[in-house]
């Protein structure tokens, strides 16, 4: 009764500000604990480079653009709130990469700024140590092999330049970083072009990324195949400038980077952004469709909205006073700076289709419509879950639980011009698409190694309308390699939008399958369709992380229960004060 007494002689205000403080400590600590994310910003500056990465309050610049872009990225980098950076990097000394870097040392303060060490002459390098001495800015040479303490929980490993320059070549000279957080990498790779990639591995580096940063501005002379093999990114980011005089990206490059990886260009895309929580990662972009991208099984749920809204000015806001870089007045065939330090050029536009063979197609290249490719780790007891982004054939997604651990994994799935050249007739049916799935390089996405494999598909609405077919007749074909024949899949019907209805069907293993469809009565799908609430068990069970990475920055986590709960207690404590 003692204890009850003293309880009821508390001051009601003083009982209601212990909890109101101990709810906002939570609502911090949680917000907190959600925008620890890994976010990396590919800043469109026209033909040059510059990277923000952050992580916390901890914030790194890797190079700053052509002459006249610093204050724009100057900007971009105070639109973050940031006033201050931990690093600054810069890969190399031509004009593209550190032309804009003196505005940067000049607005912002700085702990440590990280150059290769290799000597230049060029006016605007001597500009950008005169301002690093003039500020007192601590200065570093890295070489292959030095860890940079950047963040808690981050790794930053420099892969370049080695112990010994390359002679007379700033590019291949690059310093080149890859960053770690958890099991996504990042890798930097400035302008180094091929020697430098030889070197790397040559000298037994991982390169193994999930973000490449192109080197070179996708020129010919970087992204050879056997190193993109090796670094196999599910993304590949090309910092160039629209109509560049260079020719950037050569054809070759491209080639070999959609074999593997979704493309994207700042010259089309704008500023791309790519945020991770370690496990699953998402890139946003300012011109073009948002897309989203997994690394493991997870997958997200919503679609993140556009990060930018603002361009950058293309105007130059400063011109400096030392040796201004030759403008080309005709397309030339190298690259040059105001020293004429050269490396050659070319020109292309990115397609629709990934191109190639990852994963071992068999299928004539002249037969294949449209390719799509997507990249997962498989890890132990977990589904694993592909997702189709690009959105150029039927396949939506694919999931399944694997019996073996294989790490990183490649699904292709190829939309047919016709039926496939390695399988006989078609089956019955009005046939709507005839495609191919291909999982992995070692052969494990075959019937011995999954469990519960799902397929999610797409019709279009205007084929279901012309051809006059009932969508309850619409199936899934799977043709059967030791059977030598078609096996009809049932299918369930799963969601519809304004040009397709989605369907799913558990596949016994992958290669080829048909669609096909009946004429039915109905000549119009359903008015009204219902969506299930969770796509496949499969994908349910993969509690995507990269959802709550996502949703994290948008509402606290329990903060409306437990505001509920703080008002339901100090109604109590004022009604049991009133008795």
């Amino acid at each position: 009764m003692k204890s009850k007494k003293n309880f009821h002689s508390l001051p009601l205000a003083s009982i209601s500000l212990v909890l109101f403080m101990a709810l906002v400590l939570f609502t911090a600590s949680a917000t907190s604990a959600a925008a620890e994310n890994l976010t990396v910003h590919f800043i469109d500056v026209g033909q040059g480079d510059s990277i923000l990465v952050q992580y916390g309050d901890k914030d790194m610049l890797i190079d700053a653009g052509e002459r006249g872009t610093g204050d724009d990225v100057a900007e971009y980098i105070e639109r973050k709130d940031i006033t201050s950076l931990d690093y600054v990097v810069a890969t190399h000394p031509h004009a593209d990469h550190i032309g804009g870097m003196s505005d940067i040392l000049k607005t912002f303060p700085m702990g440590q700024f990280l150059d290769s060490g290799y000597p230049h002459t060029s006016g605007t390098y001597e500009y950008m140590l005169e301002t690093i001495d003039s500020n007192n800015i601590p200065f570093t040479t890295v070489k292959r092999g030095d860890k940079i303490d950047f963040a808690s929980g981050i790794v930053v490993e420099v892969l370049n330049p080695g112990s010994s320059y390359f002679t007379d070549d700033l590019n291949q000279n690059s310093v080149v970083l890859k960053i770690t957080d958890g099991s996504v990498s990042f890798l930097f790779m400035g302008d180094a072009g091929a020697e430098a990639e030889d070197a790397i591995t040559r000298d037994g580096y991982n390169v193994d990324a999930d973000v490449l940063k192109v080197g070179h501005h996708g020129s010919r002379t970087s992204s050879g195949e056997i190193f993109i093999s090796a670094v196999s990114p599910v993304v590949s980011v090309i910092e160039v400038g629209e109509g560049n005089g260079y020719g950037h990206p050569h054809p070759e490059a491209l080639g070999t980077l959609q074999k593997t990886s979704t493309v994207y260009r700042t010259d089309i895309d704008g500023t791309v952004t790519v945020t991770t929580d370690g496990s699953v990662f998402r890139v946003t972009t300012e011109n073009t469709k948002i897309t989203d991208s997994t690394v493991l099984s997870e997958s997200p749920t919503e679609t993140p909205t556009q990060t930018l809204t603002e361009t950058p000015p293309e105007t130059p806001t400063e011109t400096p006073t030392e040796t201004p870089t030759q403008t080309p007045t005709e397309i030339p065939t190298e690259e040059t700076d105001d020293t004429g330090s050269t490396s050659s050029g070319g020109r292309s536009h990115r397609s629709s289709s990934g191109g190639g063979s990852t994963g071992g197609s068999l299928e004539p290249q002249k037969n294949v419509e449209f390719k799509d490719t997507a990249q997962v780790f498989i890890p132990n007891e977990r589904p694993v879950y592909f997702n189709f982004t690009n959105d150029v054939t039927v396949i939506d997604y694919i999931n399944f639980e694997s019996k073996k651990t294989v790490g990183k994994t490649t699904a292709i799935a190829e939309n047919l011009k016709n039926k496939s050249a390695l399988v006989p007739e078609l089956p019955e049916g009005i046939v709507y698409k005839s495609f191919n799935v291909w999982i992995g390089n070692g052969g494990y996405g075959n019937s011995d190694n999954i469990l519960n494999a799902v397929i999610s598909f797409k019709v279009e609405k205007g084929w279901i309308q012309e051809n006059e077919i009932d969508p309850s007749s619409i199936v899934l074909y799977k043709y059967d390699d030791e059977m030598e024949d078609w096996i009809k899949l049932p299918v369930n019907l799963t969601n519809e939008d304004n040009q397709s209805i989605h369907f799913t069907a558990n596949v016994p293993g992958y290669f080829s399958f048909v669609i096909t469809g009946e004429k039915g009565k109905r000549s119009k799908p359903p008015a009204e369709t219902s969506t299930i609430s969770t796509i496949s068990n499969v994908e349910d069970n993969a509690s995507t992380s990269a959802s709550k990475a996502a949703e994290g920055n948008e509402r606290t986590p329990g903060f409306g229960i437990i505001s509920g709960a703080v008002c339901l207690f100090c109604i109590s404590l004022l009604r049991i004060k009133e008795r």
